[in-house]
């Protein structure tokens, strides 16, 4: 299974926050930044990633002695556990864990929030910017972050200098213990705070149904929705086809030297589209699941997904794959 759309982050703003002293030393936790943060400008923060399980004796030394000074050592035990990106894009690609709650609870609620239908959580999250507070690791996985006056300290100025970047309008903390630790003249900057989204107090007034309020009282224009998600039938179809027979889903998909599309959802809104063809006696077909992204490839002779590095073992396949990204790219 492959990415149409790669879940990644804006890097525009990169040449300056590379600049903030913090990322120039630990580059990993720079701050994912929507595709669409600039139409809405709302920044997440959350309280601090955690280390690996597998941490040894090594690890634990450079997070106390060396941290703020020197760059992660390569053989650091599971580096990626607080690489901000990676985590963010693991999340929006659907490659998930109990513990991404932290990002799909917020997306689920913006989607609540502007009765955004048909509109994964992975999109609702990408108009957003997310970094962490404390801008070092947990020692444990899922535990607080036990700030000292050096973390305080580090966190304020790194949280200071990104939002002089990326300019939010609007801030939203998902951990009462980092804004607590906000000086007050950033709390005067109108910056709002909720239950942290993977307690149980996210379920309560303080939680989602606050954040939602929040979401709602800003100044984002429902409007952009329309043009962030568009992806109607009616759109699709005043697009040129090239070669595709476009189908009727209750249609035969294989037909003998053709290769046919099928729309499939309900009414205007296409949740899939589907190509089909016989390839060299084989019947194979590419799909794209619109509302997240995904292209998948299937043989249906041998019931099973295409792997991208096995595309080549199927003649033609390759310039149907091309073609069909092509196409998808181009609505």
């Amino acid at each position: 299974m492959a990415k149409i759309i790669e879940w990644q982050s804006k890097t525009e703003y990169d040449t300056e926050l590379r600049k903030i002293d913090h990322y120039r030393i630990h580059p990993e936790m720079l701050p994912f930044i929507g595709s669409h943060y600039d139409k809405t400008r709302v920044l997440l923060v959350g309280e601090s990633h955690y280390c690996s399980s597998k941490i040894t004796a090594d690890d634990k030394k450079y997070l106390k002695n060396d941290w703020y000074s020197k760059e992660v050592p390569k053989g650091f035990t599971d580096k990626q556990n607080f690489d901000t990106r990676f985590v963010i894009e693991n999340f929006l690609s659907l490659k998930r864990s109990r513990a991404h709650s932290m990002f799909r609870n917020p997306a689920k609620s913006i989607i609540e929030a502007f009765e955004l239908e048909n509109v994964s959580d992975s999109e609702a999250f990408n108009i957003c910017a997310f970094m962490n507070y404390y801008q070092k690791p947990a020692l444990k996985p899922g535990a607080s972050f036990e700030a000292k006056d050096e973390d305080k300290e580090n966190a304020l100025k790194t949280f200071s200098d990104v939002c002089d970047v990326i300019k939010p309008n609007h801030i939203i903390f998902l951990s009462q213990q980092a804004y607590s630790d906000l000086s007050d003249d950033k709390k005067s900057l109108n910056i709002n705070v909720v239950s942290h989204p993977t307690c149980a107090h996210w379920y309560k007034e303080e939680g989602k149904n606050k954040f939602e309020r929040i979401i709602r009282s800003r100044s984002i224009d429902v409007s952009i929705f329309e043009q962030i998600f568009p992806m109607s039938k009616s759109y699709i179809q005043e697009k040129n086809t090239n070669n595709y027979l476009l189908l009727e889903p209750k249609q035969h998909k294989f037909k003998k030297d053709k290769i046919t599309m099928k729309l499939y959802g309900k009414d205007a809104d296409v949740t899939e589209i589907v190509v089909h063809s016989i390839m060299n006696g084989r019947q194979v077909g590419i799909g794209f699941v619109t509302h997240h992204s995904f292209i998948w490839l299937w043989d249906y002779d041998e019931k099973k997904y295409i792997d991208e590095e096995e595309i080549d073992n199927y003649p033609g396949l390759r310039e149907m794959y091309d073609e069909f990204i092509k196409y998808i790219k181009a609505l």
